[in-house]
């Protein structure tokens, strides 16, 4: 059901004129909401979303989306209640490095080869390609077609390429449907990746985030 309010929330947005980048970052935003009941959220729930591993300047820009996404729920008639209204402002500090030393890279990076296939596929497909967490975890097998060692993934904007050994073994695994899953065979979300990067991480202060970004960033 939030799944279907936030695509309509964001059909909203692209018949009102906004631009693509604009929605997609909407889109981002609101991702995190999709796991949940939105009719049953408390301001408490979203708090502790928005403090879940990204920067003050994130959970200030996912702050607004989810005033602007709640307003539209209650013009909608879909919601009484706004939690977003008894939300404080995002508390701004000095924001974290955003680029992970040389020496603890290679520490993540080791222990990622040592991870289940599934969460070693995940980092290395947010090592190697543009792709954003939440829209890696959204893919299906079915997404996924192979031309000699080259992976073609669908994905909005069109498709990605990449080679990786690890994605064609995990596609051949899974055959269909989710191509990450939790122990409990359901379609792997935000908080199982969030829990295996804080196993794979052993420095608190790097986010997944952090960990994208220092791809391409030298410290």
């Amino acid at each position: 059901m939030t799944h279907q309010l936030i695509n309509g929330f964001l059909n909203d947005l692209q018949e009102k004129g906004y631009s693509s980048n604009t929605i997609r970052a909407y889109k981002s935003a609101l991702a995190p909401l999709g796991q949940y009941n939105i009719t049953e959220l408390t301001a408490r729930d979203l708090m502790i979303i928005m403090g879940r591993d990204w920067g003050n300047a994130t959970a200030a820009s996912r702050q607004s989306t989810f005033r602007r996404f709640y307003k539209w729920l209650q013009k909608k008639g879909i919601v009484d209640y706004d939690p977003t209204e008894i939300l404080g402002p995002v508390q701004m500090t000095p924001a974290k490095r955003q680029c992970i030393s040389e020496e603890d890279m290679r520490a993540i990076l080791s222990e990622v080869e040592k991870a289940p296939l599934e969460v070693k596929v995940l980092f290395e497909l947010l090592r190697d390609t543009d792709m954003q967490i939440e829209d890696l975890l959204k893919l299906n097998v079915e997404d996924i077609k192979f031309r000699l060692n080259t992976a073609f993934i669908k994905t909005d904007e069109g498709f990605v390429t990449v080679k990786n050994s690890n994605l064609l073994e995990l596609c051949c695994r899974q055959k269909n449907g989710p191509l990450f899953v939790s122990s409990r065979g359901n379609r792997a979300n935000y908080h199982w990746a969030y829990r295996w990067w804080k196993r794979i991480n052993k420095n608190p202060q790097y986010t997944i985030n952090q960990f994208k970004k220092s791809q391409k960033e030298t410290c």
